[in-house]
C-alpha cells in the first residue's frame, strides 16, 4: 500500500505544522525488509528508522527538502582603521570613522569598553591612562546592523613618559644668577645626567645652573626609564648680570590726590628682561626714599603688573599713610620682577600734599524727597553751595585744621512749599567722617497766639517733645518714639454710677486720633496683654483728672526712652461722657508722643496744661492742626533723632 503525499512525496506542499501537533504516522512492517533476505528488519532497526524518517520530515516542515542558509551580506560600509588593532599614544588621539554612502540616514554608535560614548560616521579615541580598551561601532539601518571592533593598544609617547621644567626650550639665564631645571615622570624610577657645553656636570632629577660666561650654550639631559632613554636640551643665551634687574621707571611723577593727605603716583613700565610681576611704592616725610631705607619704611600696596599695561596711576589714600595735607612728602616706585629683582631707586620725587578737603552728602524732606535748591554752608555762612536735582551737596574745600559746623538751609523769604527749617551738622574736621545727610523739616510755623513759640514750629515742637531744655531730672534731647505704628491699645468696658459708658466714649477718642491724622497711629485691641496702651479707671489723685504712665521701661518718663507699654489712668466719677472723651483724648496725645504741656491755651491746643473745654467744642474736633502736624514729625523722624541739630533760632 502507497500513499500519495507521504513521507519522500513531493506531489503537494508539504503539511505545515505547530510545535504540539500530533500527526499520525503509518508504516507497514511488511515493508521493512532486509535487502540481502526480504525478512523484516529488527525491531530496534526499525524504531531508528522511524525515528530518522520523523527528523527528516520535522527538518523539512517548510518544504520537501531542508533549505540552505544564504551566503552573508557584505557590509556596505569600510571601517578605519582596517583590522581589528589599533594603537593610541597616552596623551594623543586617534580618530576612528565609519565611511560609505547615506550615512546620514543610519544609526551609528559607538561603544567603548561596553559604554555608549558617541555617536555619527567619526569619533575620536582619547586616553589619559595606560589602560587597553576595546572600541565598537554599530552601525544600523532598518532592521540590519553592522558592526565591528577594534581592540585598542594604549601606548606611552615620549613626552608623556618624562616632563621637563622649565617648558620653554630657550630659558632666560643670566651670569651667576641659578636657573633651576628639573626632570620627573610619573611612570617608574628615573635616572638623569646632565651636561652643559658638552661636558658632563651632574646627575639626578633636577639641576641648578650657574653660569659663569656669558653667550649661546646649551644644557642636555638624557633621562633612562627602564629600556627606554628619553634626551631634552634647552638651548640658552647666557646674559651679563646687570640685565637680569628691571631697567629704571620712566616718567616717574607725584601729585597731590583728589582729597586731603591723598597722593597720586604715576609712571612707565621700564624695560626688562624677565617678566614684571609687581611694583613697589614707599613714601616718607623725613628725606629721600633711598635702597638703604627701603626695607625700613612701612610697606604700601602692591600694585600688581597687567600684561600688555605700560601706563599706570595709583592713588594712596591719606588712611594708608596717616597724612591729613600740607605736609612735604618724598615717594619712589620700584619694578619687581620673577627673577626676585627691583629696579634701582632713582627719579625720587617730591609733593606738598594738598591739605584741604570737603563735606559732602544728601538733603531730603521729611517724606526723604530729594530737595533740590537748598542752600548748605556754614553755619558762619561761608563755603556755600546749593543742592542739585538729586539732593547732593558737596561743600568745602576747608583746610587742615578747620573744623566747620555744616548747615542746610533755606532763607526765611523762600516761597510756601519751598521753605524748610535749617538743620545743622556735628562739628566736622579732617580726622573725622566728612559726609552728612540732612531730613530738613517743612517751615510750617505755629499759631501766633501762642507768644511763647513766637510762630516757630521747630520750637513748639521740642517744647511738647521734651527736647528743648535739657535739665538734670531731663538731659534728654533726642527724640524717642514708638517702634512702629499703629500702636496697639486695649479699652475695657466700665459703666459709672452715673451711667456713663467709659469704653464706648474712650474707643471713639482713638478713632478720632486716626480721623484727624488721616491714617491709623492707633488700633483697638481685645486682649490686654496684647496692648501697648492699656485704659484703666482707678484715677484717685488730687487734681488730676487722667494721668500717662510709661510702665516700660520701668523707672523712666516719657520721652526719654523708646516706650513699650503705656497705662492711661481716668478717674472713675467723670461728670459726664463729654468729660471723658476729653480726658481720653488728651491722654491718648501723652501715650503718642506729646509728652510735655503747650503751657499756651489761648489758640484752644489739646496738649494745654488745662487741657479743653469740651462744651465750647467736641473732643473729636479739638486736636490743633499744630499737633496734628507735630504728630506727623514724630512719626517721620528717625528713632532718636538728635533733635538740637534743629535751633529753634534761625541761624
Amino acid at each position: 500500500m502507497h500513499d500519495s503525499g507521504g513521507i519522500g512525496d513531493c506531489a503537494g506542499p508539504p503539511a505545515r505544522l505547530t510545535p504540539g501537533q500530533s500527526v499520525p504516522i503509518l508504516i507497514h512492517m511488511r515493508h521493512l525488509r532486509d535487502t540481502r533476505g526480504n525478512r523484516p528488519l529488527p525491531t530496534t532497526m526499525a524504531l531508528l528508522l522511524l525515528s530518522g524518517l520523523v527528523l527528516a520530515y520535522l527538518a523539512t516542515a517548510g518544504g520537501c527538502s531542508s533549505s540552505t542558509e544564504p551566503e552573508p551580506v557584505k557590509p556596505p560600509y569600510t571601517f578605519l582603521p582596517m583590522g581589528g588593532q589599533a594603537v593610541v599614544y597616552l596623551g594623543g588621539h586617534r580618530e576612528f570613522q565609519v565611511a560609505g554612502s547615506g550615512l546620514d540616514a543610519v544609526d551609528v554608535v559607538w561603544i567603548r569598553s561596553g559604554v555608549p560614548d558617541g555617536t555619527g560616521p567619526r569619533y575620536r579615541f582619547r586616553s589619559t591612562e595606560l589602560v587597553d580598551e576595546d572600541l565598537r561601532v554599530e552601525v544600523t539601518a532598518g532592521s540590519r546592523t553592522w558592526s565591528h571592533d577594534w581592540q585598542v593598544d594604549v601606548a606611552p609617547g615620549a613626552n608623556q613618559l618624562v616632563h621637563f621644567a622649565p617648558l620653554d626650550p630657550n630659558p632666560l639665564a643670566f651670569e651667576n644668577i641659578p636657573v633651576e631645571f628639573s626632570v620627573s615622570s610619573t611612570w617608574g624610577e628615573i635616572t638623569a645626567v646632565w651636561s652643559f657645553k658638552d661636558a658632563q656636570v651632574g646627575s639626578g632629577p633636577d639641576y641648578t645652573l650657574v653660569a659663569e660666561g656669558t653667550g649661546p650654550n646649551t644644557l642636555a639631559v638624557a633621562v633612562a626609564l627602564g629600556d627606554t632613554v628619553v634626551e631634552h636640551v634647552w638651548y640658552l643665551n647666557v646674559r651679563p648680570f646687570e640685565q637680569a634687574l628691571p631697567g629704571v621707571l620712566a616718567d616717574l611723577s607725584e601729585a597731590p590726590g583728589d582729597e586731603r593727605g591723598h597722593i597720586r603716583l604715576s609712571w612707565t613700565t621700564p624695560p626688562s628682561l624677565s617678566p614684571l610681576t609687581h611694583f613697589e611704592m614707599r613714601v616718607d616725610t623725613e628725606g629721600p626714599v633711598s635702597a638703604a631705607s627701603w626695607e625700613e619704611l612701612p610697606a604700601l600696596p602692591i600694585e600688581d603688573h597687567q600684561q600688555g599695561e605700560t601706563d599706570y596711576s595709583v592713588i594712596i589714600p591719606s588712611h594708608l599713610t596717616g597724612f591729613v595735607g600740607g605736609e612735604t612728602v618724598w615717594c619712589a616706585v620700584r619694578a619687581h620682577n620673577e627673577l626676585g629683582f627691583l629696579s634701582p631707586v632713582v627719579n625720587v620725587q617730591t609733593v606738598v600734599l594738598d591739605g584741604r578737603w570737603w563735606v559732602s552728602g544728601t538733603v531730603r524732606g521729611l517724606g526723604g524727597v530729594p530737595l533740590a535748591g537748598v542752600d548748605v554752608s556754614t553755619d558762619a555762612r561761608t563755603h556755600g553751595t546749593t543742592t542739585d536735582a538729586s539732593g547732593a551737596y558737596t561743600a568745602g574745600p576747608f583746610e587742615v585744621n578747620d573744623r566747620p559746623v555744616i548747615m542746610a538751609w533755606t532763607p526765611l523769604t523762600a516761597p510756601e512749599g519751598d521753605s524748610w527749617y535749617a538743620e545743622l551738622s556735628d562739628t566736622m574736621a579732617t580726622d573725622l567722617p566728612r559726609s552728612h545727610d540732612f531730613l530738613l523739616l517743612p517751615r510750617y510755623g505755629c499759631d501766633p497766639r501762642c507768644t511763647g513759640f513766637d510762630g516757630n514750629f521747630i520750637a513748639f515742637m521740642r517744647n511738647l517733645t521734651g527736647t528743648l531744655h535739657p535739665t538734670e531730672d531731663r538731659p534728654n534731647t533726642r527724640l524717642y518714639r514708638w517702634e512702629s505704628f499703629p500702636v496697639t491699645v486695649h479699652v475695657p468696658e466700665f459703666t459709672s454710677d452715673d451711667g456713663i459708658a467709659y469704653g464706648t466714649a474712650c474707643r471713639s477718642m482713638v478713632d478720632a486720633w486716626n480721623d484727624n491724622l488721616g491714617e491709623e497711629y492707633l488700633t483697638v485691641v481685645a486682649d490686654s496683654m496684647a496692648a501697648q496702651i492699656n485704659f484703666v479707671y482707678d484715677l484717685d489723685a488730687a487734681g488730676l483728672f487722667g494721668l500717662a504712665v510709661l510702665d516700660a521701661p520701668h523707672s523712666f518718663l516719657l520721652g526719654e526712652t523708646i516706650p513699650e507699654h503705656v497705662t492711661l489712668r481716668l478717674r472713675d466719677y467723670l461728670p459726664n461722657e463729654l468729660a471723658v472723651q476729653a480726658v481720653a483724648l488728651h491722654e491718648l496725645g501723652h501715650a503718642l508722643g506729646i509728652v510735655s504741656h503747650a503751657f499756651c491755651s489761648e489758640p484752644g491746643y489739646l496738649m494745654d496744661i488745662g487741657g479743653i473745654n469740651p462744651y465750647e467744642r467736641p473732643p473729636a474736633e479739638s486736636i490743633h492742626e499744630d499737633e496734628i502736624r507735630l504728630m506727623h514729625t514724630i512719626r517721620a523722624l528717625p528713632q532718636g533723632t538728635e533733635m538740637i541739630y534743629y535751633p529753634t533760632i534761625e541761624p
